[in-house]
């Protein structure tokens, strides 16, 4: 096991990125073995909650499951950084039931950030509908860009609260000048492949379930049974691919990260080639 060197260059970063998790598998599963079994509750939990909350052939989906899975995950993104970072021998996972401070605050703080993206979004929109139609379009097509832009620039907070070397949302803003699209591109290049999987399993996945409600005939079944079906099939994505896919996009993250670090941007790496 080794420390991940950051590159810059798209091409050569995506390639580290692939690479650096493919050798740290043993490390990868460490760290989610244990999140799994509750990862996998909370999506059982969603499945009887919203046969529980769906009356009058209305179906109600439960966000509580998902809210505590993504509590978990959460758990696996701030323990890679420190793989990343740290290193597979010097980093210490976070413990999901003893969060420490700075991973309380990593959590918060992404959680507020969405939130308020969130309801700028629902206001802006609903102010554009009461205008017209034409309005609530333009504004769509200049605020998504916008918020996306914002969430890419201030994406180095999250490395840097991981690894208890908080950085203010300013100062991590100035930091990802010079990197945005490379950690995108990277992003890309290092999980096209994973992505393609995942879809053409989502597509069997669904196909099957439309399937298995044939056969059975959909008067035979009741929601539970149709929706515990489908929670069982999408296992696979649960418990690897949204996971692999994930660690992936943190390790392109903490390596733009370090890179920063270390060579105090893309324009001051250059001037030291």
């Amino acid at each position: 096991m080794y420390r991940y060197e950051p590159s810059y260059e798209a091409g050569e970063t995506g390639k580290n990125m692939r690479q650096y998790v493919k050798d740290h598998r043993t490390t990868f599963w460490t760290i989610l073995k244990p999140l799994l079994p509750f990862i996998i509750g909370a999506g059982l939990l969603d499945v009887v909650l919203t046969d529980v909350f769906s009356t009058g052939g209305k179906k109600i989906e439960s966000p509580i499951g998902a809210i505590i899975s993504a509590y978990f995950i959460t758990a696996l993104i701030i323990s890679w950084h420190r793989v990343v970072i740290y290193g597979p021998d010097n980093f210490t996972p976070m413990n999901p039931f003893k969060p420490k401070k700075s991973e309380l605050k990593y959590i918060f703080v992404g959680l507020g950030l969405g939130l308020a993206a969130g309801l700028l979004s629902v206001v802006t929109i609903a102010v554009a509908a009461i205008l017209n139609s034409i309005v609530m379009l333009i504004v769509l097509i200049i605020l998504v860009p916008a918020l996306i832009f914002v969430s890419l620039r201030i994406c180095f907070y999250f490395p840097a609260m991981a690894t208890d070397a908080p950085v203010s949302l300013k100062t991590a803003f100035g930091m990802t000048k010079g990197y945005i699209w490379k950690l995108f591109a990277a992003g890309l290049y290092a999980s096209w492949r994973l992505m393609l999987v995942t879809i053409a399993y989502t597509i069997a996945m669904v196909l099957t379930i439309g399937v298995f409600a044939m056969l059975a005939g959909t008067e035979a079944l009741d929601n539970l049974t149709l929706t515990t079906f489908a929670y069982v099939l999408s296992l696979p994505i649960v418990v690897y691919l949204q996971p692999l896919l994930t660690v992936i996009g943190i390790t392109g993250l903490s390596n733009y990260y370090q890179h920063s670090l270390q060579y105090g941007g893309p324009d001051a790496a250059k001037g030291a080639a």
